[in-house]
């Protein structure tokens, strides 16, 4: 099922200073993590306070190097790095030794809880990311500066999660 323009519309950040959708990189595990339904909670070391349900289109790292889907930040917590791990551990869909080589220097770090996660039929690949947005992928995370463009709607088919 195709999402609706007014869902499609939120891609945009249109009508706002500055876009509340952002690009998340992700490595390919993760993203199959999420977009199979394991994975809730994505961890970060550090994120902005977003706007409740903002959107992020998820940019697959290498070898896939493609925006595959997008999903919605329904909230950020952020908390001191043990209560986060005994909060979000099992919904993160990593193991401790992840969790720990990843938070390595920090004393806390962030949960982005994700909802609404939507693959994309058709990813839109980093040549033409780059020929048509002028896209860089991010080293973790930006804000999308562009309009989705009416074609990339049709690539969207809904798999939704609660």
């Amino acid at each position: 099922m195709d999402i609706s323009a007014s869902l499609c519309d939120r891609f945009s950040g249109q009508g706002t200073r500055r876009s509340s959708t952002f690009v998340l990189s992700i490595r390919p595990t993760y993203v199959e993590r999420i977009l199979g339904g394991l994975k809730t909670i994505e961890l970060r070391r550090r994120f902005p306070r977003p706007a409740p349900n903002s959107t992020a289109l998820i940019y697959s790292t290498s070898p896939v190097q493609a925006i595959v889907g997008r999903m919605v930040i329904q909230e950020v917590s952020q908390l001191p790095l043990r209560a986060l791990w005994r909060r979000f551990a099992r919904v993160a869909a990593v193991t401790r030794e992840e969790f720990d080589r990843y938070f390595a220097g920090v004393e806390a770090g962030c949960a982005l809880h994700l909802t609404e996660v939507c693959a994309f039929e058709a990813p839109m690949h980093l040549a033409e990311l780059e020929r048509h947005f002028e896209f860089s992928p991010p080293q973790s995370y930006c804000y999308w500066r562009n309009a989705i463009p009416a074609t990339a709607y049709g690539r969207v088919k809904a798999t939704p999660r609660r």
